[in-house]
C-alpha cells in the first residue's frame, strides 16, 4: 500500500512538473495553479469581444498592402480602385460591356467608341467643331440611336438657342432633326417629330426677326410683320392647343419650346415694340397671345421652367412691357404668365422680378384696367 501510494504521489509530481514546464514555455509564469475556464469549453461562454465579432460580424474592411495603399474592396459593389493595375486595365479595356449603357449590346463597335469620345468633349468650348461632329455622326441611324441614349438632345438644344455662331446653330438643328427622326416609329416618336417641326417654324421666324433687327439701319430687308403670311400663326396655334396635354408638354420642354417661345417674344418686342404697327398688329398680337398661353401651360407648377425663363432678363423685360399693351387679351395672358412665375418663387426669381420693376408695372396696369377678367389676372400676379 505504501509503495502504491508513493507511486501515485510520484506520478502526480511528474504531472505537476510537466504543467509547470508547459507554462514556462508559453511564458505565463504568473498563471495560477488552477486552470482558468477556456472559451472552447462547452459550459463556458466566449469572451464579450469575441462574442460580438461572431454574433454581429462587421463589414469586411479593405485589405491593405505592404506599402499602405488600399486594395479592392470586397463585397461593397464598387468599381475597382485606380491603384489596382490589373483590375483597372480590365475595366478600361474590355470591361465596358458591363456598363448599363452597353447592356443591350453584344460588343462595343467603333461607332459607339466614336460617340463616347465625342461626349467626353462636353466641357469643350469649341461648339462649332462639336456641332460638326454631331452632324456627321447623326447621318447614320445606329449612331443617332446611340447619341439619343447618351443624352445629346439637351446639348444640341443649348447650342441652338445659346451659341452665337450661326454655323454651329445650323449644324445643331440638323443634328437634332436627324436624331429625332431616327426614333422608332411609335406614338412617342411621332409626337416628337410633330413638336419639333412646329418649333422649327418658330425658330425660322425668329431668325428673320433677328436678321431684320441687325440690318434695320441699312433698310435692306422688309419688315417680316408687313407680310401677314410670314407670321407662324398656324404653328403657334397648334403648339398652344397641344400644350394642354402632359405628354406633349414633356416633348416641348425636351426639344426647346420654352427657349424658342421666349426668344420669339423677345425679338418681336425688339422689332415692333409693345404696340405693333397697325399693318401687322393683328398677327403680332395673336402670335404673342398664343405664345403667352403656351408659357402659362409650361410654367404651371414647374420650378425648372420658371427658373429658366427668369434667367433671361431680356425676355423678362419684354414680357413685363407687354402689360402696357393696348390689347386687353394680351395683357391678361401676360399677367397669367407673371402670376405663374411669381407663385412660390425662389430667391433668384424674386430678385429678377424686382430688378425689372414688375410690381410697379402691374400696379399701374391695375389702376387703368376696366376689363374684369384682365383685372383679376393682374391683381393675382400682383398678389403673388
Amino acid at each position: 500500500m505504501q509503495s502504491a501510494q508513493s507511486g501515485a504521489d510520484s506520478s502526480l509530481e511528474l504531472e505537476d512538473d510537466a504543467l509547470l514546464e508547459d507554462e514556462d514555455e508559453v511564458g505565463t509564469g504568473a498563471r495560477s495553479a488552477n486552470r482558468k475556464p477556456h472559451f472552447l469549453d462547452y459550459d463556458n461562454k466566449p469572451p464579450a469581444g469575441l462574442e460580438d465579432q461572431v454574433v454581429f460580424p462587421r463589414p469586411i474592411p479593405a485589405a491593405t498592402s505592404s506599402n499602405g495603399t488600399s486594395e479592392e474592396v470586397i463585397g461593397r459593389g464598387t468599381w475597382p480602385a485606380a491603384t489596382s493595375g490589373g483590375a483597372a486595365a480590365k475595366y478600361n479595356g474590355g470591361g465596358r460591356q458591363n456598363h448599363s449603357m452597353y447592356g443591350d449590346m453584344s460588343e462595343v463597335c467603333p461607332k459607339m467608341e466614336c460617340v463616347y469620345s465625342l461626349l467626353s468633349m462636353l466641357g469643350s468650348t469649341n461648339s462649332l467643331e462639336m456641332s460638326a461632329k454631331f452632324m456627321e455622326l447623326s447621318r447614320n441611324r445606329e449612331t443617332c440611336s446611340a447619341l439619343r441614349r447618351s443624352g445629346c438632345i439637351p446639348l444640341l438644344v443649348q447650342i441652338i438657342h445659346n451659341d452665337p455662331n450661326e454655323t454651329a446653330r445650323r449644324n445643331a438643328r440638323q443634328s437634332l432633326n436627324n436624331v429625332i427622326g431616327c426614333h422608332p416609329d411609335d406614338k412617342a416618336g411621332r409626337r416628337e417629330v410633330k413638336v419639333l417641326k412646329l418649333i422649327e417654324q418658330l425658330v425660322d421666324y425668329s431668325d428673320q426677326l433677328r436678321d431684320y433687327s441687325e440690318t434695320e439701319s441699312a433698310t435692306t430687308q422688309p419688315d417680316p410683320a408687313e407680310d401677314p403670311e410670314k407670321h407662324p400663326i398656324a404653328a403657334i396655334t397648334t403648339l398652344m392647343k397641344i400644350s394642354f396635354d402632359e405628354e406633349h408638354r414633356h416633348a416641348m420642354c425636351q426639344l426647346g419650346a420654352l427657349q424658342t417661345i421666349s426668344t420669339l417674344i423677345q425679338l418681336d418686342h425688339a422689332v415692333h415694340g409693345a404696340n405693333p404697327s397697325p399693318a401687322g398688329a393683328p398677327k403680332c398680337v395673336t402670335m404673342r397671345r398664343y405664345a403667352g398661353m403656351i408659357l402659362t401651360n409650361l410654367t404651371f407648377g414647374d420650378g425648372n421652367n420658371k427658373s429658366l425663363l427668369c434667367s433671361n432678363k431680356g425676355f423678362m423685360r419684354a414680357l413685363v412691357a407687354q402689360i402696357g399693351s393696348s390689347s386687353d387679351e394680351l395683357v391678361q395672358v401676360t399677367a397669367s404668365v407673371l402670376r405663374n412665375l411669381s407663385w412660390r418663387a425662389d430667391a433668384v426669381i424674386k430678385q429678377t422680378l424686382s430688378e425689372i420693376g414688375t410690381v410697379a408695372v402691374l400696379a399701374r396696369a391695375a389702376m387703368v384696367c376696366t376689363i374684369e377678367n384682365t383685372l383679376k389676372a393682374i391683381l393675382s400676379a400682383l398678389w403673388n
